[in-house]
């Protein structure tokens, strides 16, 4: 098991990142370490084994490393403190997608010829058991989030352009965090955002990471961004080799972990507490928002770098952008406008 989980880490590592392999990977290797035993033969793995793993992380307390009393703890110890003392548990979808990571790992397994059947683990996720249904700012909401931003445009701007830009290309935190003005570029006349792991010389950038082979993708800016002034932004980032500057790298590379945290406080001191409204709220906007203009389901993926089975994953290159161009233009919330802000 062990050299299991060890070459499955090193793979995904060099796929993903350190960072994302650690954030959703980390404790689930922990618990099968524990409760399915370092030492026990891939080819051993029963489905009671996997069953096991998911009853220790309903029991497995949220937040271990945050709470001083558990920090030290061993898992098993830590389990036992939280039923002691009554501590909440890892929540539902918590623990629906540590179990289907442990189903990618036993797929994985089973391709790489190690002699266990991903079926082992299958069935075993209560997919109505999920307590939060994600969704997208609705105009009103857009405009007390960015009343409040809007505070920050030229004193702190990352807290201001880091979500317009998310509500308004459809990108991931981490992807938009780590941009280098060098990024922002244009293509036959049209601003765009250049997502990619590579710098303008053609080289593997240390400190850039994408999720997927499709979140590489260039989307062309909305006309709302460049009216807000984003390009007059830019200009003034021309000496940094960062777009945003003032973000700081965390322990483990991404420039969105300080942000995302940041964020989740400041949108619960505006009165967003609820836990359905998250920074990726953005996204799920930017895709209902791309399904009420009709934008063609090809085209839509590739704006988002969802793109992967079909033809959407041709849309990477420079001569696709007059058509993502025409695409994001039609993206709107309701009579929400950035140029307010």
């Amino acid at each position: 098991m062990s050299d299991l989980i060890a070459v499955f880490r090193a793979e995904r590592e060099a796929l993903y990142g350190v960072e994302s392999t650690a954030r959703k990977y980390d404790l689930l290797f922990d618990v099968m370490e524990e409760v399915i035993g370092r030492d026990l033969p891939v080819r051993s793995i029963k489905r009671q084994h996997c069953v096991e793993v998911l009853t220790f992380l309903k029991t497995f307390p949220s937040n271990k490393m945050k709470k001083k009393a558990l920090r030290d703890l061993s898992l098993r110890d830590a389990v036992e403190y939280a039923r002691v003392h009554n501590l909440a548990s890892l929540a539902p979808n918590t623990v629906g997608s540590y179990m289907q990571n442990l189903t990618a790992i036993l797929r994985w397994a089973e391709r790489g010829d190690w002699g266990v059947r991903v079926a082992l683990a299958e069935g075993l996720i209560d997919r109505r058991s999920a307590q939060v249904k994600r969704r997208g700012f609705e105009p009103d909401e857009l405009r007390k989030l960015f009343t409040a931003l809007s505070v920050f445009k030229t004193t702190s701007p990352a807290k201001f352009w880091v979500p317009a830009l998310a509500a308004f290309t459809g990108a991931r935190a981490g992807e938009i965090c780590q941009l280098r003005a060098a990024d922002v570029i244009e293509v036959n006349g049209v601003a765009c955002l250049n997502l990619s792991e590579f710098d303008a010389g053609g080289e593997r950038a240390a400190d850039k990471r994408l999720k997927t082979a499709a979140s590489e993708r260039m989307v062309p800016l909305h006309k709302t961004l460049l009216d807000a002034g984003f390009l007059e932004f830019v200009e003034k980032q021309k000496g940094e080799t960062r777009l945003f500057s003032e973000l700081r790298a965390g322990s483990k590379g991404s420039y969105s972990h300080g942000f995302s945290k940041w964020f989740g406080r400041f949108k619960k001191g505006v009165g967003f507490s609820g836990r359905a409204l998250v920074f990726h709220s953005f996204r799920h906007g930017f895709r209902d928002a791309c399904r009420r203009a009709e934008i063609p389901e090809e085209t839509a993926l590739a704006l988002g770098g969802w793109a992967g089975i079909n033809q959407a994953t041709n849309y990477g290159d420079r001569s696709a952008v007059p058509v993502l161009e025409k695409a994001v233009q039609k993206i709107e919330y309701g009579d929400f406008d950035l140029m307010e802000f």
